[in-house]
């Protein structure tokens, strides 16, 4: 397991190592006043769990209900697969910059 990562700058935010149950709290509280136009990149995130994608769905809906929007700007393989499974590209606003 790799410990999470989360920076904030402005109004972006950057996830890297494993975001699942036991980290995904750090990205919760890191994102709690978040609000506009966000940025997320997951360009050094390694994998997501369950409890993670719960987080990032969350964490959309919370900007949303304040009138903001959130767009992933950069995704690790592993990040754009779960996502694209899933069928979330489109609720996330995806754009296509990724980063191998």
């Amino acid at each position: 397991m790799t410990a999470i990562r989360v920076t904030s700058v402005g109004s972006g935010i950057g996830v890297a190592g494993d975001l699942d149950a036991h980290s995904a709290p750090a990205l919760d509280a890191a994102a709690a006043t978040l609000s506009g136009s966000v940025d997320l990149d997951l360009s050094e995130c390694s994998f997501i769990d369950s409890a993670g994608l719960t987080s990032l769905l969350v964490m959309r809906d919370r900007i949303v209900d304040r009138g903001g929007s959130m767009t992933i700007v950069g995704m690790s393989d592993s990040a754009r697969r779960l996502i694209e499974i899933c069928g979330l590209d489109e609720a996330f606003g995806v754009r296509h910059a990724t980063v191998d």
